[in-house]
């Protein structure tokens, strides 16, 4: 259950009713004042409306990630890459109410070439003036989790721990959760966790969207590092084939 929030001058003040993650989706789907518009497809993954990618989660890997955050009481962690802010908000509400702190990073190359593999095909390209910062931006300001999580700008792996190290204190705090929905190649994915491996706790869980997309590479790194691949919690039809790795 996600809370409702009413703009009032201006500002979007938490009122007590409940909602679903159906109903927020509704409601994001909706919002005219935004930077962008929202839709869905048919299959009910969320783009920007202007852009046919990137396509973030369907509503049951929303409401998972929510509920698994609160469950598990998840407060420190990494996100690999922004799209425009959807998973970025199911987190934000799953680590806000422990005070919780997550890093998120994108190039937002993506929506540059309106391509799933853009990030294949093109090397430290970064998009300085995105329309999916500026969703990101304003969903976070609009379901208040600007003091929750914090979007930056960067290329994964080189900016990845400069980047987390604005706003979470590496040095003296652990990572206990990752979400890597990056670069969706086996090569890739690997780089990603890599760049944070040595500040996973050791009772981390790691996130992976698109599992479909890890090779036997990836899968081999996985296993020897982490003792196995994600295991699927959210299959292909009410999502995208999303998995976790529960250290």
């Amino acid at each position: 259950m996600i809370s409702e929030y009413t703009k009032i001058d201006g500002i979007f003040h938490m009122r007590n009713k409940m909602k679903t993650a159906e109903e927020i989706y509704t409601e994001i789907c909706s919002d005219t004042e935004g930077p962008v518009r929202w839709k869905k497809f048919d299959d009910g993954g969320l783009h920007m409306a202007n852009h046919f990618h990137p396509v973030s989660l369907k509503v049951a890997e929303f409401d998972f990630i929510v509920n698994y955050c609160q469950a598990a009481k998840l407060t420190r962690g990494y996100e690999i890459a922004t799209a425009f802010g959807i998973s970025s908000l199911a987190f934000g509400i799953g680590i806000k109410s422990r005070g919780g702190k997550m890093v998120t990073m994108d190039a937002y190359v993506e929506e540059v070439f309106n391509d799933a593999h853009a990030y294949e095909n093109v090397k430290n390209l970064i998009n300085q003036d995105s329309d999916g910062l500026k969703s990101t931006q304003y969903l976070l300001d609009k379901y208040e989790l600007a003091e929750t999580v914090f979007p930056t700008i960067g290329w994964s792996p080189n900016d990845t721990v400069a980047n987390i190290k604005k706003h979470i204190d590496l040095d003296n705090e652990k990572l206990d959760f990752i979400f890597v929905d990056g670069g969706h190649w086996g090569d890739q994915v690997i780089q990603d966790v890599k760049a944070v491996e040595p500040f996973i706790a050791n009772n981390a869980t790691l996130f992976f969207h698109d599992c479909q997309c890890l090779n036997e590479a990836t899968n081999e790194y996985l296993t020897k590092t982490f003792g196995s691949v994600p295991s699927i919690v959210v299959p292909w039809g009410p999502g995208y084939n999303l998995g976790i790795i529960k250290i």
